[in-house]
Protein backbone atom coordinates (compact mmCIF):
# COMPACT_ATOMS: atom_id res chain seq x y z
CA UNK A 1 0.00 0.00 0.00
CA UNK A 2 1.00 3.14 -0.82
CA UNK A 3 1.68 5.78 1.85
CA UNK A 4 1.40 9.61 0.53
CA UNK A 5 2.88 12.83 2.26
CA UNK A 6 0.76 15.71 1.94
CA UNK A 7 3.32 19.12 2.45
CA UNK A 8 2.42 22.30 0.56
CA UNK A 9 4.47 24.07 -1.34
CA UNK A 10 4.08 26.94 -3.79
CA UNK A 11 0.33 26.61 -3.93
CA UNK A 12 0.29 23.22 -4.87
CA UNK A 13 0.41 19.78 -2.77
CA UNK A 14 3.24 17.18 -3.34
CA UNK A 15 2.16 13.66 -2.76
CA UNK A 16 5.11 11.12 -2.39
CA UNK A 17 5.18 7.53 -2.33
CA UNK A 18 7.57 5.92 0.64
CA UNK A 19 7.41 2.85 1.83
CA UNK A 20 7.65 0.48 -2.26
CA UNK A 21 9.62 3.31 -3.59
CA UNK A 22 12.23 2.47 -0.58
CA UNK A 23 12.24 -0.98 -1.08
CA UNK A 24 12.37 -1.75 -4.63
CA UNK A 25 12.51 1.56 -6.50
CA UNK A 26 9.10 1.65 -8.33
CA UNK A 27 5.38 0.96 -7.28
CA UNK A 28 2.56 1.02 -9.25
CA UNK A 29 1.24 4.45 -10.76
CA UNK A 30 5.20 5.94 -10.44
CA UNK A 31 6.91 7.31 -13.31
CA UNK A 32 9.60 3.69 -13.17
CA UNK A 33 12.75 6.42 -12.60
CA UNK A 34 14.87 4.77 -9.16
CA UNK A 35 14.71 5.99 -5.89
CA UNK A 36 16.35 9.79 -5.82
CA UNK A 37 15.61 10.05 -9.00
CA UNK A 38 11.91 11.02 -9.16
CA UNK A 39 10.27 13.08 -11.67
CA UNK A 40 7.86 15.58 -9.84
CA UNK A 41 5.29 16.83 -12.57
CA UNK A 42 2.48 18.81 -11.86
CA UNK A 43 -1.47 17.70 -12.88
CA UNK A 44 -4.34 19.92 -11.76
CA UNK A 45 -7.62 17.92 -11.20
CA UNK A 46 -11.11 18.91 -10.50
CA UNK A 47 -12.89 16.87 -6.94
CA UNK A 48 -16.17 18.95 -6.36
CA UNK A 49 -15.82 21.59 -9.02
CA UNK A 50 -12.38 22.85 -7.47
CA UNK A 51 -9.32 23.02 -9.09
CA UNK A 52 -6.21 21.25 -6.77
CA UNK A 53 -2.94 21.51 -9.10
CA UNK A 54 -1.01 18.68 -7.52
CA UNK A 55 3.06 17.97 -8.14
CA UNK A 56 3.61 13.94 -8.22
CA UNK A 57 5.65 11.32 -9.16
CA UNK A 58 2.90 9.27 -9.55
CA UNK A 59 1.87 8.70 -13.29
CA UNK A 60 -0.90 11.74 -14.45
CA UNK A 61 -3.62 8.71 -14.80
CA UNK A 62 -3.02 7.04 -11.50
CA UNK A 63 -3.43 10.47 -10.13
CA UNK A 64 -6.89 11.48 -12.24
CA UNK A 65 -7.86 8.30 -10.99
CA UNK A 66 -7.82 8.88 -7.65
CA UNK A 67 -9.37 12.20 -8.39
CA UNK A 68 -12.21 10.97 -9.74
CA UNK A 69 -12.76 8.63 -6.75
CA UNK A 70 -12.86 11.11 -4.56
CA UNK A 71 -15.14 13.62 -7.15
CA UNK A 72 -17.82 10.99 -7.35
CA UNK A 73 -17.94 9.70 -3.64
CA UNK A 74 -18.23 13.22 -2.74
CA UNK A 75 -20.89 14.48 -5.14
CA UNK A 76 -22.69 10.92 -4.19
CA UNK A 77 -22.97 12.14 -0.35
CA UNK A 78 -23.94 15.78 -1.31
CA UNK A 79 -26.84 14.31 -3.46
CA UNK A 80 -28.12 11.53 -1.06
CA UNK A 81 -28.06 14.43 2.28
CA UNK A 82 -28.64 17.78 2.65
CA UNK A 83 -25.36 19.59 3.79
CA UNK A 84 -24.59 22.26 2.35
CA UNK A 85 -20.67 22.38 3.69
CA UNK A 86 -18.20 21.35 1.05
CA UNK A 87 -15.94 20.70 4.13
CA UNK A 88 -18.46 18.54 5.88
CA UNK A 89 -19.26 16.33 2.39
CA UNK A 90 -15.89 15.66 2.34
CA UNK A 91 -15.28 14.68 5.53
CA UNK A 92 -18.29 11.88 5.28
CA UNK A 93 -17.19 10.94 1.84
CA UNK A 94 -13.25 10.60 3.31
CA UNK A 95 -15.11 8.31 5.51
CA UNK A 96 -17.38 6.18 3.12
CA UNK A 97 -13.70 5.94 1.02
CA UNK A 98 -11.94 4.37 4.43
CA UNK A 99 -14.83 2.01 5.06
CA UNK A 100 -14.46 0.22 1.77
CA UNK A 101 -10.86 0.77 1.82
CA UNK A 102 -11.28 -1.22 5.25
CA UNK A 103 -13.16 -3.68 4.13
CA UNK A 104 -11.47 -4.73 1.26
CA UNK A 105 -8.30 -4.62 3.36
CA UNK A 106 -10.46 -7.31 5.83
CA UNK A 107 -11.37 -9.13 2.65
CA UNK A 108 -7.51 -9.68 1.56
CA UNK A 109 -5.94 -10.51 5.00
CA UNK A 110 -9.39 -13.37 5.11
CA UNK A 111 -7.80 -14.29 1.48
CA UNK A 112 -4.38 -14.87 2.56
CA UNK A 113 -5.17 -16.73 6.10
CA UNK A 114 -7.23 -19.16 3.55
CA UNK A 115 -4.14 -19.67 0.80
CA UNK A 116 -1.68 -19.76 3.13
CA UNK A 117 -4.07 -22.91 5.62
CA UNK A 118 -4.18 -24.69 1.87
CA UNK A 119 0.13 -24.67 2.35
CA UNK A 120 -0.04 -25.88 4.65
CA UNK A 121 1.36 -29.78 4.66
CA UNK A 122 -2.11 -31.12 7.03
CA UNK A 123 -4.50 -28.83 6.41
CA UNK A 124 -7.66 -30.75 5.81
CA UNK A 125 -9.00 -30.37 2.54
CA UNK A 126 -11.75 -27.26 1.00
CA UNK A 127 -14.91 -27.76 1.80
CA UNK A 128 -16.00 -27.97 -1.42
Amino acid sequence: MRKLKKREKDGCFFLLAYDKLKEIGEAPGYSGERCGEAVEKKVIVDIFGEPYPLKTDSDETYVRKLAAIVDTQMRNVAQNMNILSGTRIGVLAALQIADRYLQLKRDYEELLELINQKKLPNSPPPPF
